[in-house]
């Protein structure tokens, strides 16, 4: 009560002070980053990368060879990990993407300008729109603006062997109306059924008649067309998974061969 009164009684130093306030409000607030929830410099962000439908692994690992050099050219970076063949949006597993996972110096090392969060975001936006091999983007890790939209067919018109026909008439759709919102940034889908498919059908009666197990048949598509997990094992004080997977080579003399992978 006696700072209130003695506001009141020395009213023009009071409207003196309350104007400085209500500048200084506005200068700092106008370098704050807009948004309701603004990105922030978490030490870390993610990148990926989608080639055209059925684009083979190695095509793949040239583009991610690519963009490699790009992030560990950009300052402020210290660690990378990439990850050809998975698709860190749609949470799958494919020939048509890849991952990386980019660890910057810690804050008190990066003290220059090309150096902070939003700078390295726009370098490598930059530098990623000259690659034609696919669609690189940065993205920051658990950005609160995201937000997943489905949509259902509830009316059945998606039923049946050539139901897939109603979603990809609507596919292009929701992007499209996203983009007349000024409030959306980037509307992208993870649904893609134009990917060539190739259909495999074991005639069960004849590997029946030739004494062979079916699952021995199914066992060995799986480890020629994608691969079979075998075991685990402990070495370098970690825990390791081994899989069997075809060469890339293809041909009569193709063979199967034995993949390493660190369990996470």
């Amino acid at each position: 009560m006696r700072v209130c009164g003695a506001a009141i009684r020395k009213m023009a130093i009071s409207l003196l002070l309350l104007g400085v306030m209500t500048v200084g409000t506005g200068l700092i607030g106008g370098r704050v980053p807009g948004g309701f929830l603004p990105e922030e410099d978490q030490g870390y962000l993610y990148a990926g990368v989608q080639l055209p439908d059925a684009a083979s692994l190695q095509r793949t690992q040239a583009a991610v060879a690519q963009m490699e050099k790009i992030i560990m050219a950009t300052p402020g970076r210290r660690d990378l990990h990439a990850v050809s063949g998975y698709s860190m949006l749609a949470g799958v597993t494919n020939t048509t993407a890849a991952s990386f996972f980019i660890t910057l110096k810690p804050w008190e090392e990066r003290k220059k300008p090309e150096e902070q969060y939003e700078a390295i975001m726009a370098h490598l936006n930059r530098k990623f729109a000259g690659i034609p091999q696919g669609r690189p983007s940065p993205s920051p890790p658990g950005h609160p603006g995201d937000w997943h939209l489905r949509r259902r067919d509830h009316g059945a018109r998606g039923s049946g062997r050539k139901g897939h026909r109603f979603p990809v008439g609507e596919r292009p759709e929701i992007p499209g109306r996203s983009a007349e919102t000024a409030e959306l940034a980037r509307v992208t889908t993870t649904f893609i059924p134009t990917v060539p498919q190739v259909f495999v059908g074991v005639d069960r009666d004849k590997v029946l008649k030739q004494g062979v197990n079916v699952s021995d048949v199914y066992q060995t598509l799986q480890t020629f067309m994608g691969a079979y997990f075998v075991n685990y094992f402990n070495r370098f004080g970690r825990q390791w998974q081994v899989y069997v997977q075809a060469e890339g080579s293809t041909g009569p003399g193709r063979a199967a061969r034995a993949v390493l992978r660190p369990q996470q």
